[in-house]
């Protein structure tokens, strides 16, 4: 079998990014959307194993000339990615596992499809590997380890023969070889467009389906702002912890008595509450995080949780010794049966209550349970948030 052509290139770009557009890759896919595509390549397939008339089959040859540009385009890249300086992994790697994903037993019946590894693309991707949607250069170099460049080309050119009128072009062999081939183009298609994702700095954030799609967020901020950490950061910007577990020892009171003072301002309060639900649920719903999200020094705004002078003597005040030691387990067992948006909205409607009524009420069997869900969450990210400051380099 020959060796994979070397592809000229009439200038060098000085930028990796910058190449995948002269390489092929973005003018084989720029007049598609991905699901075009994917139907085009479907009808290919179809042209190719039926004896269609020719005027029919000449409908395919346009979809043979994109596939020979994203071909090579893809090759061009991995031929020439060493001298552009492209480091292998760039995609944010290397991810690690999360060590607060909720535990097995506690997750819930649409976690295999929350959590599936492909979920966060908006793109149905079927095809690739969980490292393949984390580095494309893999899915490109296994691509080209089945059949170098040369045999696809000249399968091209047995292709568009076929559809031209020759219908000696295909034998019975390459007819077999149809579907593995369709199925191996589908997936580098999925990976150039992965590739398109990074070359546009659009690559998705791990959890970007579950901020968008089920906290209804919207990443302006920066790929940074999806991580939960982050977010646990951020409960501690302007206001600590006696601050927050007041407030909600304050709005879930356990005796009807009559209010002088709030502790924290509607908005302020909602934020928080708000803010200490989503960062559990989101810091157990998170398969896998980018290696740099678990660097302290890479958050940009931690505050500390507790007063300084509080320190020595602080302790988790709703966590028990076990609950402390297992954070994993604990927040399993606290978000496990919790419809997390409906929790969200009876919040609010405690919050409209709280705030329009001087009179407190006492609490249903729900509110028992929220008020003690939303302390240990507190106790459960103010610990994480004293570790990452204890990591976090002040010199």
């Amino acid at each position: 079998m020959m060796g994979n052509a070397q592809l000229k290139q009439a200038e060098d770009p000085v930028d990796a990014r910058w190449f995948l557009l002269d390489g092929g890759i973005v003018e084989a896919l720029q007049d598609d959307s991905f699901a075009s595509f994917h139907v085009k390549l479907r009808q290919l397939l179809l042209l190719l194993s039926t004896r269609e008339r020719k005027a029919k089959r000449k409908k395919g040859v346009d979809t043979l000339k994109k596939l020979a540009l994203l071909i090579k385009g893809c090759h061009h890249f991995l031929y020439h990615k060493k001298r552009l300086g492209f480091v292998e992994g760039w995609i944010e790697g290397p991810w690690l596992k999360n060590p607060f994903r909720c535990m097995k037993k506690y997750r819930a019946a649409e976690d295999a499809r929350l959590n599936h590894h492909l979920a966060y693309f908006k793109e149905p991707f079927t095809k690739l590997s969980r490292e393949e949607a984390q580095n494309f250069v893999l899915a490109f170099e296994h691509f080209f380890a089945q059949d170098d460049l040369s045999v696809w080309l000249n399968r091209l050119e047995r292709w568009h023969a076929y559809l031209d009128g020759d219908i000696e072009a295909l034998d019975a062999e390459s007819i077999a070889h149809l579907l593995p081939d369709y199925e191996a183009l589908q997936t580098l298609h999925e990976a150039a467009t992965v590739a398109c994702h990074w070359e546009t700095l659009r690559y998705p954030a791990p959890n970007q389906h579950l901020l968008e799609d089920y906290l209804a967020w919207e990443l302006v901020d920066g790929y940074a702002a999806a991580n939960p950490f982050e977010i646990v950061a951020d409960l501690f910007l302007d206001r600590r912890y006696a601050d927050i577990r007041g407030s909600i020892l304050a709005l879930y009171g356990l005796a009807p008595t009559k209010r002088e003072s709030h502790f924290l301002h509607a908005d302020g309060l909602r934020r928080s509450l708000r803010g200490l639900l989503e960062a559990g649920w989101l810091l157990l719903q998170t398969d896998y995080l980018p290696a740099d999200w678990f660097n302290p020094n890479e958050i940009a705004l931690l505050r500390f949780p507790v007063a300084e002078t509080e320190l020595l003597g602080w302790k988790p005040a709703n966590l028990t010794i076990d609950e402390q030691q297992n954070l994993r387990k604990t927040l399993s067992q606290l978000y496990n049966g919790v419809n997390l948006r409906q929790e969200l909205y009876r919040i609010e409607d405690k919050l409209i209550s709280y705030y329009r009524t001087d009179a407190a009420e006492g609490l249903s069997e729900w509110e028992l349970a929220t008020r003690s869900r939303l302390l240990k969450i507190l106790d459960i990210v103010t610990l994480i948030a004293l570790d990452l400051w204890s990591g976090k380099d002040r010199g």
